[in-house]
């Protein structure tokens, strides 16, 4: 669970190029949850140097800085929420898919 921003070079994610001062994992460095968390790694096209924040050392930062952690906690609720939003909107598809094939081979 890191930030990267991308200093120097490209390198790709998710179907998205990445070049400088693109940032990745800027949501998921907030989140505990790992069915919620982006999973996609990113792959380099040619030679990076990114800066990178774990989510340790924003832990620390938070602490020290009350004002901080309170945006802090604001961000993680509102990227876990809508991420959760996605996941269950992801399983109901897909549980009506299933749905759907089960009454197209029972008619057949």
């Amino acid at each position: 669970q890191s930030l990267l921003m991308m200093r120097r070079g490209i390198a790709a994610a998710n179907g998205r190029v990445l070049h400088r001062p693109d940032v990745w994992g800027a949501s998921d460095i907030f989140l505990e949850t790992t069915s919620i968390m982006n999973t996609c790694m990113v792959r380099t096209v040619s030679y990076v140097d990114v800066q990178i924040l774990n989510r340790q050392s924003l832990i620390r930062v938070c602490q020290r800085f009350p004002h901080a952690d309170q945006r802090v906690r604001r961000a993680q609720i509102r990227t876990a929420t809508a991420r959760a939003f996605v996941l269950a909107a992801k399983q109901l598809t897909e549980r009506q898919k299933k749905v759907k094939r089960q009454d197209s081979d029972e008619d057949s």
